[in-house]
């Protein structure tokens, strides 16, 4: 029940020739994040997208869950985007208030994801920056993971920007016999 945001313990202690002591002790209720699974990634449109007003806290990984950088996840949330256009990405977990690890994928199921890219710390102060090429109608999923198990708000930016498609040169070589 999310309703409930507060958890409130009574403990009591007694002995034999002692007087009975009651302690009321309250424990916040933390839930996991709406994204903490590949199947509740939350949904970011457009050429430019904040993160922002999200959060790893409580975060948890799931079994057969990538491993986003060298260890295994521990407080990932996930994110999915579809390219409006061809194009390079800059995604920044900047301003993010923990050490972040960044993970792109391409893919549906979490356990046939192939890497688009990964960064940790790329950004400035222990927070991620990736670059890479996308194409327009094709989705792209993303974690955003605590090093260590980090938590904290997420808090960056995806913007998109056309580039001119990659043309190779035509080459003419001559042979002198």
């Amino acid at each position: 029940d999310t309703s409930v945001d507060e958890v409130e313990l009574a403990v009591t202690a007694s002995a034999d020739g002692k007087e009975s002591v009651t302690v009321t002790v309250s424990f916040p209720v933390v839930y996991p994040p709406v994204n903490d699974d590949f199947a509740d990634r939350v949904a970011l449109s457009g050429a430019s997208a904040s993160l922002s007003g999200h959060s790893n806290v409580a975060a948890t990984a799931e079994e057969g869950e990538p491993r986003h950088y060298w260890f295994r996840p521990q407080a990932s949330v996930w994110f999915t985007w579809t390219a409006p256009f061809s194009g390079r990405v800059v995604l920044r977990t900047t301003g993010s208030d923990f050490d972040t690890v960044l993970a792109v994928y391409r893919g549906t199921s979490l356990n046939r994801l192939l890497r688009v890219a990964r960064d940790d710390d790329s950004g400035g102060r222990l927070t991620s920056r990736v670059r890479f090429n996308v194409r327009q109608g094709r989705s792209y999923q993303i974690a955003i993971d605590g090093w260590g198990g980090a938590e904290g708000n997420v808090t960056g930016m995806l913007k998109l920007k056309k580039r001119k498609p990659f043309r190779p040169r035509r080459r003419v070589w001559w042979w002198r016999w």
